[in-house]
């Protein structure tokens, strides 16, 4: 990290180095106010999903991803550490919006036992059966409009995969 990007993140909090990824962003850098902005969309349903991508990994995790819970003013977090997917099904917003920025500002992980592992496919896929197709999937989106894990639409390039 370099003298301008540190002096962003201790001064200002904008994080350069990071990535946040949403429904309505794809951009580097944000400013810590953008995952209230982003989760208070959400709660709203201007926004479907907010991805937090730290510059390296901290403790195993690449990937943070809030998509909306169950209820209204909940949030499912899935974080993928070491290829793997965890999760923390119905958060509240003020606690999802909490342990992403305590992810982005000290860079800590939520304690293990606050999460559990989960499958490839994503929480509602479980529950409701919904299958991606080969098109959709490359598109980033399921039958239902649910969007696949952490940057799993990422990974293919027409129908197929990229390793």
């Amino acid at each position: 990290m370099g003298l301008y990007q540190w002096i962003q993140e201790k001064i200002f909090d904008t994080y350069e180095t990071w990535r946040l990824k949403s429904s309505l962003s794809n951009s580097p850098g944000f400013h810590i106010v953008g995952i209230d902005n982003h989760l208070a969309a959400m709660r709203d349903g201007n926004n479907m999903y907010l991805e937090l991508y730290p510059p390296q990994a901290i403790e195993g995790c690449t990937c943070m991803k809030a998509t909306r819970g169950r209820a209204h003013g909940t949030v499912n977090l899935s974080l993928t550490i070491d290829g793997k997917t965890c999760g923390i099904p119905d958060l509240r917003d003020e606690e999802a919006a909490a342990i992403m920025r305590a992810f982005v500002q000290r860079r800590v992980l939520p304690p293990k036992e606050r999460y559990q592992e989960m499958h490839a496919t994503s929480g509602a896929e479980q529950k409701g059966g919904v299958h991606s197709t080969g098109g959709d999937a490359a598109r980033g989106r399921t039958r239902r409009g649910i969007l696949p894990p952490c940057g799993a639409a990422d990974a293919y390039r027409g129908e197929r995969r990229v390793e």
